[in-house]
């Protein structure tokens, strides 16, 4: 599978350990400062999802290519749980690459290129937020996924396993914007989008 360059930047940077590659800790106490957000974002099956920075226009959302990863990682008990750095409108953080068999040169990997739709959320300061269910299924070379919003879920989750940060889940849903800026070529896979009902 062949990367435009920005792709193959974002591939090599997730190899070198320069972010958030594991969930927090359950049952422990976290800090959250005005500079930071927590995500809960479902995740089904077990896949590693990596999220990028980004700006929303409208209906698009475009990648900044010089913040090319935040986060990479696998789901625990169907979760991902990570810290992030706050952002304010127009940047919103953008789901840019899916590895369902982990990092590796020759795993398949998956990321919206130019028209293909991704989903993004909001990084409100100092908040833990949970921003929705992601369902993914591989289909030949192609891989789809569904967009969910199942907060009781959700919450019923972090009870048990964070429960230090129960009180303070609050709900922000994310939303489904056009990629404008990755460049795939031809023989890079894309991603297909359908959204359930809540």
């Amino acid at each position: 599978m062949k990367l435009n360059p920005i792709a193959l930047l974002f591939f090599l940077v997730l190899l070198s350990g320069c972010v958030t590659t594991s969930n927090l800790p359950k049952n422990e106490p976290a800090m959250v400062s005005p500079q930071e957000t927590v995500f809960v974002i479902g995740v089904q099956p077990r896949y590693r999802v990596a999220l990028a920075k980004g700006r929303v226009d409208g209906t698009k959302w475009s990648r900044d290519s010089f913040s090319v990863a935040t986060t990479n990682s696998f789901p625990d008990d169907g979760y991902i749980v990570v810290k992030v750095p706050s952002l304010s409108p127009p940047e919103w953080y953008g789901i840019a690459q899916i590895l369902p068999e982990g990092i590796g040169v020759l795993a398949p990997r998956y990321m919206p290129c130019i028209g293909q739709g991704v989903v993004a959320f909001q990084a409100p300061s100092g908040k833990i937020v949970y921003v929705g269910d992601i369902e993914y299924k591989r289909e030949g070379d192609k891989l789809k996924f569904n967009y969910a919003w199942r907060p009781e879920a959700a919450k019923k989750f972090v009870s048990s396993s964070y429960s230090a940060l129960s009180d303070r889940l609050e709900l922000s849903e994310g939303s489904i914007f056009t990629e404008s800026s990755t460049t795939c070529d031809p023989t890079t896979i894309y991603v297909q989008i359908t959204r359930t009902s809540r």
